[in-house]
């Protein structure tokens, strides 16, 4: 069985996370998720992230539900 090992860093002030995976090459894939705040409310296609290791897909809209950024600016 093949075992992918990664993490996610999800920032608490923007709609941004960063997804690193290590390779069969023992090197590390980078790729990022973003989206303006404008485009954060639920469309028919929404950004999504996959978690593999437990067989969840999650969209951004649904990590950052409820977060007001406005809040957290002041």
């Amino acid at each position: 069985m093949t075992r992918t090992l990664g993490f996610r860093l999800i920032d608490q002030e923007r709609i941004y996370i960063e997804h690193f995976s290590k390779t069969d090459q023992k090197s590390w894939l980078f790729c990022d998720y973003a989206e303006s705040e404008q485009e954060i409310t639920p469309s028919p296609e929404p950004k999504t992230i996959s978690l593999s290791s437990v067989k969840l897909e999650i969209s951004l809209a649904d990590i950052y539900n409820k977060v007001n950024f406005e809040e957290l600016a002041d």
